[in-house]
């Protein structure tokens, strides 16, 4: 039916982002425990959502909002730089900061179209981008510094005990 049509999709897209990937970064292997896993599969139901063309000729984007999607979007797993804001949250400048630091671009912010970036101080996002130069733009050693999960964005660690309890024992 329609909803395994969907889900066969998502999975072509996945196993796309992947092979791209792998081919970028030589002997990088993405398993379904590796970091950018369940990033690559929030970026395929993303790219699924503003590129497929169904039946009637539009995009799901543009039957929702009556116009193409036509923002920047990056390579998958690419090494980027990106913008600093000028303030933090909570109110602390940056000033002292590098204004422009690296990270790994795993996708885009549904409501403020903002790019996400792996760091290794975390998820980032960011409006401003600048693309690496070529041999500098698929950075495995970087990729092995970064962390970050759409769960849990900066990475901490989680006790064992919390992850164990199910959801009538909270």
């Amino acid at each position: 039916g329609l909803a395994e049509g969907a889900h066969n999709r998502l999975k072509g897209q996945v196993r796309t982002l992947k092979s791209v990937l792998e081919e970028k970064m030589p002997g990088l292997r993405v398993g379904p425990g590796h970091l950018l896993a369940p990033w690559m599969v929030r970026h395929a139901a993303w790219v699924l959502t503003r590129f497929s063309v169904g039946h009637d000729g539009a995009t799901p984007y543009r039957r929702l909002r009556g116009k193409p999607y036509e923002h920047e979007v990056l390579p998958f797993g690419e090494t980027v730089e990106f913008k600093l804001s000028a303030v933090k949250k909570g109110g602390g400048q940056v000033k002292m900061e590098a204004r422009w630091q690296p990270g790994v671009w795993v996708g885009k912010l549904d409501l403020t179209d903002e790019h996400l970036l792996l760091t290794p101080r975390g998820v980032q996002r960011a409006r401003a981008i600048q693309r690496k130069t070529e041999g500098e733009d698929w950075d495995a050693a970087f990729l092995g510094r970064v962390r970050g999960l759409p769960w849990n964005p900066f990475g901490v660690a989680v006790k064992e005990s919390v992850m164990l309890q199910g959801p009538s024992s909270i």
